[in-house]
């Protein structure tokens, strides 16, 4: 049930759109001018306001710019007359959620109320959950630190821990997992947890790159080294340097290569194609 501020100098009118909420379920305030509407709103907040246009004293465009200036989040719907379309567009551009031009059946009004009020309802859901996302990535980051990883579960707080304990050794890491999971966000995770965060996060994507050049992909190669090596070369590993390299599946690599690769990670050390050892 909406609370529902209905502002309408004709009596009529008045007691009709006030029933038309009321047997729409929401509680209905109605009163006669646009200063006793705003003293209504001063008691007490209102979901919706509906007014009327042309007024003694306080037209429905003063009314509007007020209930905006006083309490935005309040949507207004506009009563007009005809001939006064271009009033209800310039309602529009000051904030208005939608107008009604009379004379009008009570099914069209409670449409556009009942369109106002799910949009409205649905904005608020959006926003509750902004507002919860934004929480839990403050309240995660300020522990943790880990960019777009979100999660209350027991499960996710073990990979926080884990993502947390790794990155303080400074070890290799095996991250395991499948297609979609999150592996990358855990080895940004970890990069940004570690002493090499300031350094730069390398991905390299093993799938991807062409057989007959892995080597000279991952290793870097010196001029000459080869047909087209016109000149050096610093490979994914050199340019990871000082910071972290994720080999994203790695799996797909020959075994060749991830015999190489072996050595990369337990020597420290590789040798550029056709060139020296780094």
């Amino acid at each position: 049930m909406s609370r529902i501020l209905i502002i309408e100098d004709n009596e009529t009118m008045r007691t009709g759109v006030t029933l038309v909420v009321e047997r729409m379920g929401h509680e209905a305030v109605a009163v006669s001018g646009g200063p006793a509407g705003l003293a209504r709103m001063k008691e007490g907040a209102f979901d919706l306001v509906i007014t009327d246009y042309r007024m003694e004293g306080m037209d429905g465009l003063a009314v509007l710019e007020a209930v905006k200036r006083e309490r935005a989040e309040t949507d207004v719907v506009l009563i007009t007359a005809h001939g006064t379309v271009e009033i209800a567009v310039e309602a529009m551009k000051k904030g208005a959620a939608d107008f009604i031009t009379k004379p009008f059946p009570p099914d069209e009004l409670r449409l556009k109320v009942g369109r106002v009020l799910a949009f409205r309802e649905a904005r608020q859901a959006r926003e509750r959950l902004d507002e919860e996302n934004r929480y839990l990535r403050e309240e995660i980051g300020e522990r943790y630190n880990f960019g777009e990883m979100v999660g209350r579960s027991t499960q996710m707080q073990e990979v926080f821990a884990r993502v947390q304990k790794v990155a303080a050794s400074g070890s290799s890491v095996l991250i395991y997992g499948e297609s979609g999971t999150g592996k990358e966000l855990v080895a940004r995770a970890i990069h940004s947890q570690s002493s090499r965060r300031e350094g730069p996060f390398v991905k390299v994507n093993c799938g991807a790159l062409p057989r007959e050049l892995i080597e000279s992909e991952l290793f870097g190669h010196e001029k000459g080294a080869f047909t087209g090596a016109v000149r050096q070369k610093k490979g994914r590993f050199e340019l990871a340097e000082g910071g972290t390299i994720f080999l994203d599946e790695i799996g797909d690599l020959s075994l060749e290569t991830q015999v190489s690769l072996l050595r990369v990670l337990q020597e420290k050390t590789f040798d550029r194609v056709g060139g020296r050892r780094r």
